[in-house]
């Protein structure tokens, strides 16, 4: 059931124009959805798997702009700090390496 906006009276669902007071209805304006909101799920998914939170950013951004910029942004500081520990973990494994060869070279010496 719908309602004219300027006169009140009872107008069918799919009018454009109030029968009773011929003036031109207004269309329902799009409203923002409802369930979106900030998703931490999607963020963790995001940044435990960042090409995942990438294809959410694209799917979502126009229907659930804050749920897919949650996952861009957990997909964001998943790439960052994969690829920061990558090059953590290849910096001690070098001077890890270095060390030990320095100590092999020594040993024959100590005993």
């Amino acid at each position: 059931m719908k309602f004219c906006q300027h006169c009140g009276a009872q107008i069918d669902e799919k009018a454009v124009i109030c029968i009773h007071c011929g003036r031109a209805l207004e269309a329902p304006k799009n409203q923002p959805a409802a369930e979106d909101s900030s998703s931490i799920g999607f963020a963790i998914l995001a940044f435990l798997f960042p090409i995942v939170g990438f294809i959410l950013y694209a799917v979502n951004s126009s229907t659930h702009p804050k749920k897919a910029k949650s996952a861009l942004k957990g997909a964001i500081v998943g790439l960052v700090l994969g690829f920061v520990g990558t090059i953590i973990y290849y910096v001690a494994y070098f001077i890890l390496m270095f060390s030990l060869e320095e100590m092999i070279c020594i040993l024959p010496f100590i005993w």
